[in-house]
C-alpha cells in the first residue's frame, strides 16, 4: 500500500509512492522523464529538488554538503 503520494511539479503528474519504490520508478511508471545512469546513488545524474517532505537514501554518495543545503536528493534511491 501507498504511504505517500509524490507530485512531480514540472509535468503537473501524482502517483502513489509505496516504501518500496524509489522516486526514479514511480516517475518512469507515469511517463515523467528523470535522468539517471548508475542506479545506485553514484552518479548523481538523477539530482532533483525535493520542493516538500522527506525521503530516506540508503546510498547518497552523489550528493555534496551544498547538493544536500540546497534541498537536493537522488531519485534513485529516494
Amino acid at each position: 500500500p501507498a504511504t505517500a503520494t509524490i507530485s512531480f511539479a514540472r509535468s503537473g503528474k501524482s502517483a502513489p509512492l509505496s516504501p518500496e519504490k524509489t522516486v526514479l520508478e514511480v516517475a518512469e511508471s507515469i511517463g515523467v522523464p528523470i535522468d539517471y545512469s548508475c542506479r545506485g546513488g553514484t552518479c548523481g545524474i538523477c539530482k532533483t529538488k525535493l520542493l516538500a517532505g522527506a525521503v530516506s537514501m540508503e546510498v547518497q554518495d552523489a550528493l555534496s554538503d551544498e547538493d544536500n543545503a540546497a534541498g537536493l536528493i537522488l531519485a534513485c534511491q529516494a
